[in-house]
């Protein structure tokens, strides 16, 4: 059974899989789950996604777009089974199949959980740091103690504008906030807020999802060019704005097309966050 959070995980796991492995399960339909799943596909094992929603990534791209992303699975040729999860794992010495809490049992070769992460914070309690679900920040990254800032997975900020908080756990809160915490940090008090929009991509069965800001209730989706089943693009039109995304945000030819450079483009705006793209071909939802 394999975790996927370092480079060492990752070589174990390409190891087994290179090793001759037939059978993947793979636990969990989120991103790290579905990329897992869809390079276990190319390399031709028998898939079988296992997810306990009712389809996967509907937090972060809504009913719509997760249908679209099951049928990337199909598309693959992975299977993909929802609103189903683990009741536990057979096999002595290593596993030989994922049993399900509605009975099935899946043969295994090889068994990937990404089911996501919690902050380890259990070593701060006591410490005078406000802690829930990570260590809570103002809008500047800047904590309840004096010259204490946080950064990256484990930081909780004040969301800008709004009442509510976020936790972004992707490599690029990390190096952004860094920034505004240092100058924080420095000046001893908040003077710089850290309003850039969270940013992801995934590459999926041939097809790449790029994602910036937060799904908010009621938020549409509108086809920017084609059709669903072959569409090259989509984005939501969130809470009747309307606007465009910045042409800035898309072009490049791959996942390390300047994202940075791009970054000032995509600020917190009222009313409306969302930007998602998929360039396909894609599935239909």
């Amino acid at each position: 059974m394999h975790t996927l959070r370092t480079l060492d995980d990752a070589l174990r796991l390409r190891a087994e899989l290179r090793a001759g492995a037939a059978r993947a399960v793979v636990v969990g339909a989120g991103f790290i789950g579905a990329e897992v799943a869809s390079s276990c596909a190319t390399l031709g094992l028998d898939v079988t996604v296992v997810e306990a929603a009712p389809l996967p990534l509907v937090p972060q791209l809504g009913e719509e777009m997760a249908r679209v992303c099951a049928g990337l699975h199909a598309r693959g040729g992975a299977t993909l089974l929802c609103g189903t999860g683990v009741a536990g794992l057979r096999g002595g010495g290593r596993v030989t199949g994922v049993e399900l809490t509605d009975g099935r049992v899946l043969p295994a070769d090889v068994v990937v959980v990404g089911v996501g992460v919690r902050p380890v914070t259990g070593w701060l309690e006591g410490s005078g740091l406000a802690l829930d679900d990570g260590v809570r920040c103002d809008e500047g990254c800047v904590t309840a103690l004096p010259n204490v800032v946080a950064v990256g997975d484990v930081a909780r900020l004040d969301r800008p504008g709004t009442a509510r908080t976020v936790r972004a756990e992707h490599w690029t809160s990390g190096m952004l906030q860094g920034d505004v915490a240092a100058r924080n940090l420095l000046a001893g008090s908040t003077v710089a807020r850290f309003d850039a929009l969270p940013y992801f991509w995934s590459d999926q069965y041939g097809a790449r999802i790029q994602y910036a800001g937060w799904r908010e209730p009621g938020d549409t989706v509108r086809i920017l060019e084609g059709t669903r089943p072959t569409a090259a693009a989509s984005s939501p039109s969130t809470n009747g704005t309307g606007f465009p995304p910045p042409p800035s945000a898309w072009t490049g030819p791959g996942p390390s097309c300047g994202c940075a450079a791009s970054w000032p483009a995509l600020r917190s705006r009222p009313g409306g966050d969302r930007r998602v793209r998929l360039t396909g071909p894609l599935p239909a939802a």
